[in-house]
């Protein structure tokens, strides 16, 4: 795109380059802006997946607890019936 203006005798045509140069000028400048625009959208959505990503862990912490307690207080009744009843319990899934 650095070609030279035609000779000075042109004037017309070298009007013509300069417009079009002006043009090519201003296109890179928004396909500039669009890359920024796009680079920051990027960025929040790579944020936003690993806020979700966070969150996903957190939750399964918490599941993997409840299901832990269960187990343990499942097993204490299934304790607790044995002694008293002698009755042998088993959980399902």
């Amino acid at each position: 795109m650095d070609t030279p203006p035609p000779a000075n005798d042109e004037q017309p045509a070298e009007s013509d380059y300069n417009r079009r140069r002006r043009e090519l000028v201003e296109l890179e400048s928004e396909c500039r802006a669009s890359d920024e625009d796009l680079a920051e959208a990027i960025a929040e959505r790579e944020r936003i997946e690993r806020s979700f990503a966070a969150e996903i862990e957190r939750l399964a912490g918490i599941e993997a607890n409840a299901i832990e307690r269960r187990a343990r207080a499942r097993q204490r009744l299934a304790d607790r019936l044995a002694q008293t009843t002698g009755a042998t319990v088993t959980w399902q899934a």
